[in-house]
């Protein structure tokens, strides 16, 4: 989707893989469809280690990282500061 579209060189966009295959294939497809603003990290994206950087955010997009957490640590994660303009 943000291959094709328009706008495409206005975006940076960050993704965090745990997974080095994962990450290689996201650098792959990411150089194929000439995402430049498409950086791929390898590493656990539950710290904020890989965002804190980017903050403030127009968008936040979290797939599949509150599902790897006990419900405890997801309470508390919710409660953090805000990484959003």
């Amino acid at each position: 989707m943000l291959a094709g579209h328009p706008r495409r060189g206005d975006v940076r966009a960050r993704l965090v893989e745990l997974d080095g295959r994962n990450a290689e294939m996201a650098v792959r497809a990411a150089g194929a469809a000439g995402l430049s603003g498409v950086e791929v990290v390898v590493g656990d994206a539950a710290s904020t280690d890989h965002h804190q950087d980017l903050a403030p955010a127009d968008l936040v997009l979290l797939c599949g990282v509150l599902g790897n957490l006990t419900d405890e640590r997801a309470r508390i994660r919710r409660r953090g500061p805000p990484v959003r303009r």
